[in-house]
């Protein structure tokens, strides 16, 4: 009888392959969270593939993941500007710091056609106002179409935008009908 393998490795470079989701893992909105107007991306990784003394074909591998992970940060950015958010290059300007983090399931013996198992994680911190929120997001699939990548970003920012709502809401800042209303951060 064979047994199934898997291996877990906790990859930021190996951001999304995108596809079928699980939506889950949800955090309560900080009370401060709707303060939150001008965003960090942290897109530091540990590691580029030129510190390591890697064989070429893994270092290059390290590269077009690195290429692939900065595409997927454009995304991001981008739905969050949909939102009204304001992504800022100096974290000094930022009122808190947005980072994202990937595990990646590879299953060896797996049939070819069965998807990896991904899940990201979109943290946001800042220490004036104290605030730590985050949420996560599980996907299925073998699907890395730029398309498919762009949507699950697209969801990131959203949740983000929800609980920002949700904060504004429960602060006294926005009436429930008011949150349900607006389409950015700005009112819009």
């Amino acid at each position: 009888m064979p047994v199934k393998v898997t291996i877990v490795a906790s990859l930021a470079a190996a951001f999304l392959t995108s596809g079928c989701a699980s939506l889950r893992a949800k955090t309560p909105s900080p009370a401060t969270l709707h303060h939150l107007t001008k965003i960090y991306a942290d897109r530091s990784q540990e590691d580029d593939g030129d510190t390591l003394q890697l064989p070429q074909a893994w270092a290059d591998l390290v590269k077009r993941q690195s290429a692939t992970w900065n595409r997927r940060y454009d995304f991001l950015e981008d739905a969050l500007a949909r939102y009204g958010f304001v992504v800022v290059r100096n974290p000094t300007d930022a009122d808190a710091t947005l980072k994202v983090s990937a595990e990646e399931w590879i299953t060896l013996d797996a049939p070819e056609n069965e998807p990896n198992r991904n899940r990201y994680t979109m943290t946001i911190d800042s220490a004036s106002p104290a605030l730590n929120w985050h949420t996560s997001l599980s996907a299925f699939t073998q699907d890395t179409r730029p398309a498919v990548e762009r949507m699950y970003m697209e969801i990131l920012a959203r949740r983000l935008f929800k609980a920002w709502k949700q904060s504004a809401v429960q602060a006294g800042d926005l009436t429930p009908a008011q949150a349900k209303a607006i389409t950015r951060i700005d009112g819009r």
